[in-house]
Order: C-alpha cells, then sequence, then structure tokens
C-alpha cells in the first residue's frame, strides 16, 4: 500500500514549479526576440542587397549594348528611380524627351534624329533603343557620388544624374548609397566593366 506522503512527493516531482516555467518563459521569449530581430535585419538585407544587384545589372546592361549597338546608352538617376536608355535621350529634358518618344512610336524605319547636343541616334529595325527601369521601395534613400565628389549626394525629385557608357566600354566610376532605416550599403562601380568593384556596409 502506498503511503500519502510518497504519494503526495511523486506528484510534486510529476509538475513544474513557478521557477521553472517563469525560467522556461523566459527563455523562449529571448529565443523569439533573437529570431525575429534576426528576420528584420535579413529584410533590410535583402532590400538594400536587391537594390545595388539591381542597378549594377542595368549597369552592365546598358554596357553591353552601348558596346552592341556602337552608340552611347546612360543610367538616369532620379529620386527614387534608376532608368536605362539611349545616352540622346537621357541627355534631354523631360518634355523634348516625351516630343521623342512619340515620333520614334510612329517611326519604323531607318530615321535619323538630330538633337539639341549635337548627336545622333540611328534606329534601324535591328537595332531599336532598348528601354529599362528599376524603382527603388518608398522607404528607401539613395545618395550618389561622381568622379572627384567628396561627400554623398542625396537623389531628391528635383535633381537628375546620368552615367553615360560609351561603346569603347568605359564609363565613369561612380558611387551608390542605399538606405534602409538606419541600415546602409555603399557601393562603387568600375569604370571599364560596370560591376561592383567594391562595398561596404552597416546592418542595424
Amino acid at each position: 500500500m502506498i503511503s500519502a506522503v510518497r504519494r503526495t512527493s511523486e506528484l510534486r516531482r510529476a509538475g513544474f514549479t513557478l521557477l521553472e516555467m517563469v525560467v522556461v518563459l523566459s527563455i523562449s521569449m529571448l529565443i523569439i526576440g533573437g529570431a525575429l530581430s534576426k528576420l528584420y535585419f535579413s529584410r533590410d538585407e535583402a532590400k538594400l542587397t536587391d537594390a545595388y544587384q539591381s542597378v549594377e545589372v542595368l549597369a552592365k546592361r546598358a554596357r553591353t549594348i552601348s558596346t552592341l549597338q556602337q552608340r552611347p546608352y546612360a543610367l538616369e538617376f532620379r529620386n527614387k528611380t534608376v532608368s536605362l536608355m539611349p545616352f540622346a535621350e537621357a541627355a534631354m529634358e523631360s518634355g523634348d524627351r516625351d516630343d521623342l518618344l512619340d515620333v520614334l512610336s510612329e517611326n519604323e524605319g531607318y530615321e535619323d534624329f538630330a538633337y539639341s547636343n549635337e548627336e545622333q541616334i540611328d534606329r534601324p529595325s535591328d537595332q531599336a533603343a532598348v528601354r529599362d527601369a528599376w524603382v527603388a521601395e518608398p522607404e528607401m534613400m539613395i545618395f550618389i557620388k561622381r568622379w572627384a565628389m567628396a561627400e554623398w549626394i542625396p537623389l531628391t525629385p528635383r535633381d537628375r544624374h546620368v552615367w553615360r557608357f560609351d561603346p569603347s566600354g568605359i564609363s565613369e566610376p561612380l558611387g551608390l548609397r542605399f538606405e534602409v532605416d538606419g541600415s546602409w550599403v555603399e557601393v562603387v562601380f568600375h569604370p571599364l566593366t560596370a560591376a561592383v568593384a567594391g562595398m561596404d556596409s552597416e546592418i542595424r
């Protein structure tokens, strides 16, 4: 026959004390908090990585198309948008460019169009102008550093920068900085390959 004392002792061993439950819950909260923090940081890092890699793809594409078509191409930076287009279009003001695109849409053959900067763009049917764009997320800030600049310049709706790619394959050395919620990444593009040649970052 089992005594009442022995049965009470077994019941105590089978359960958890209040202190043990508090310790377990505290450890669980630390693990969950660390996982959420890591997830938050990884999202910022993913956004920044996607940003500079997307611009790198556009830069390499501009360099390749410029070499193949033997005419300058450019990336145009406007606030949160990076656009790929022929350099002759990028060198224009917005109103003039809209008029040019209307003309191009109405002409399919071999046409030459002269511009105010005395450059011409040949548009044979087998070398149609290539255009593409990447748009940053609303919360992302973009800064640019041109050749011989000492400081990063933020891109605002009023600013416009044109990064030219010549058929020779040479472009201006360029630096970009992307920021999201205090985290940032800085990249420098190589003037010969248009690839990222250097990078620095801080994820908070």
